[in-house]
């Protein structure tokens, strides 16, 4: 048996970190592209941080 405790990565490839309760770890401090769109559509699923964005691009 071996002492490595490394996660193996899902089959589909994927690199989606967990934090051990099975669903995907998200870090909200970052702006994705989806969510950015998101706010561009007026949408409601987003973050200040995505909001940040386009205010800035539009500075």
């Amino acid at each position: 048996m071996s002492d490595d405790v490394s996660p193996t990565p899902p089959p589909d490839g994927s690199t989606a970190k967990t934090d051990g309760s099975g669903g995907p770890q998200f870090d909200v401090g970052v702006p994705t592209a989806a969510r950015v769109y998101d706010v561009m559509l007026n949408g409601k699923d987003n973050y200040a941080i995505d909001r940040e964005v386009p205010r800035r691009a539009s500075a």
